[in-house]
C-alpha cells in the first residue's frame, strides 16, 4: 500500500519483525495494564454499585474509600488474573486488527487497481478490523475478565450492602470455586456475547477514529513526517498519537459506556441471590433496559467519569507506546522487500 498523509507512519502487518513486534508490544501493553489498573478498578465499583446514594459518590470519594479501607492493594485486587488473560488477550487484539487491516488493504488494492484508498475506504477497513481484533481476543480475555471483575467488587459489596458474592469469593481460589459450583466452565464466559457487543464497536469506534484523527491532522499540519529531520519527526510524531488516541478514547466511551455497564452488571451479579439470578436469566439487554427504566441516563453513565479517564489518557498511551513498539519492530529493507 501506498504511503497516506502520515508518510513513514503509516505501518503495516508485512513491514513487521513478527518476533519483535509480539515481544516489544507485548511488553508494553502488560506495563500499561497495570499502570492503569486502578482507573478501571474504580470504574468497575461504580458501575457495579446499585445502592440509592452511588450516583452522587464522586470517583475522588471513592477512592479514598477504597485507600483507606484496603490500601495499594485493594487498588490492585485482581490486577494478576487480569494480566494472565490481558497480555495473550491483547497480542491477538493488535495482532489480529494488523493482518485484517493489511489483508483488506490488500484485497481493496487487487479490486480497484489503486495504492491510494479514497478516505472512506481507509474508514472502513479500520473500523472492521478493529472488530475483527476485539471479537477474536475476547476469546482469551473474558474468563479472566470475569474473575477480576469480581475480585474488584468482592469487598466493595459489602461495604455498600448491595448484591454481594458470598465472604468466601474474596480471593481468585475462592471466586474461581464460586464459578464452577453455580454455573460451570461456561461461567468463565459469562457475559461473552455482551462483551462482544460492547468492546466490538468500541474497538471498531476506537482505530476507526485513530487513525482517521491521525491522517487529519497530518493533513491539516501540511506536513510530511519522512521529509522531516529524525528530531522533528520522532517528535511530531509521538504527540500526533497521543492526541489522535486521546480522541480515539473518547469517541468510544461516549458511544459504548451504557453498554459497557449493563455488561459489568452481568459479569459481576451473584447467581446465588435471587434477585440477580433473576435478571442474569433475562440476560444482557433486558439488564440494560432494566438500568434505564430503574436509573435513567444517569445509571447508563455510570462510572463514566473514571472510564473517560481510563480511555483517554490509556487510549493516548497506548498508541504513541504502540506505534513506537512498531517502529522498533520493523524489518530490515531488504526483508520488507523479500516479503
Amino acid at each position: 500500500m501506498a504511503a497516506l498523509a502520515g508518510g513513514d507512519d503509516h505501518l503495516g502487518w508485512y513491514q513487521l519483525d513478527h518476533r519483535k513486534y509480539l515481544l516489544y508490544s507485548g511488553t508494553f501493553l502488560f506495563g500499561m495494564d497495570v499502570l492503569i489498573y486502578p482507573i478501571d478498578l474504580l470504574k468497575t465499583r461504580q458501575q457495579f454499585d446499585l445502592s440509592k446514594d452511588a450516583s452522587e459518590r464522586s470517583i475522588y470519594r471513592l477512592f479514598k474509600q477504597v485507600w483507606h479501607g484496603e490500601g495499594i492493594r485493594g487498588l490492585y485486587r485482581g490486577v494478576a488474573v487480569m494480566s494472565v488473560g490481558s497480555v495473550p488477550g491483547s497480542l491477538t487484539y493488535f495482532g489480529c486488527y494488523e493482518y485484517s487491516k493489511a489483508w483488506l488493504e490488500t484485497k481493496l488494492h487487487q479490486q480497484r487497481g489503486s495504492n491510494q484508498p479514497r478516505p472512506s475506504d481507509v474508514w472502513l477497513i479500520n473500523l472492521a478490523a478493529g472488530f475483527v481484533g476485539d471479537a477474536a481476543s475476547l476469546v482469551l480475555h473474558t474468563p479472566a475478565d470475569v474473575i477480576s471483575q469480581r475480585l474488584m467488587v468482592a469487598t466493595h459489596s459489602r461495604a455498600v450492602d448491595t448484591h454481594a458474592p458470598t465472604p468466601r469469593s474474596v480471593e481468585v481460589h475462592g471466586v474461581v470455586r464460586s464459578i464452577l459450583h453455580q454455573e460451570g466452565a461456561r461461567g468463565f464466559y459469562r457475559g461473552f456475547w455482551a462483551s462482544l457487543a460492547t468492546y466490538a464497536p468500541s474497538s471498531a469506534i476506537w482505530f476507526a477514529t485513530y487513525e482517521a484523527t491521525k491522517e487529519a491532522i497530518y493533513r491539516r499540519l501540511n506536513t510530511h513526517p519522512a521529509s522531516e529531520t529524525h528530531e522533528s519527526t520522532h517528535g511530531l510524531k509521538t504527540a500526533v498519537h497521543l492526541v489522535s488516541g486521546a480522541c480515539a478514547g473518547l469517541a468510544s466511551v461516549i458511544v459504548t459506556n451504557p453498554l459497557d455497564v449493563a455488561k459489568t452488571r452481568l459479569q459481576t451479579m451473584d447467581m446465588a441471590n435471587p434477585h440477580d439470578a433473576k435478571l442474569l436469566r433475562k440476560g444482557f439487554w433486558y439488564i440494560l433496559y432494566w438500568t434505564t427504566r430503574q436509573e435513567g441516563l444517569s445509571g447508563l453513565y455510570r462510572g463514566f467519569q473514571p472510564r473517560l479517564w481510563f480511555a483517554v489518557i490509556g487510549s493516548a498511551m497506548t498508541f504513541a507506546g504502540y506505534e513506537a513498539a512498531k517502529q522498533l519492530a520493523l524489518k530490515e529493507p531488504s526483508t520488507v522487500e523479500e516479503s
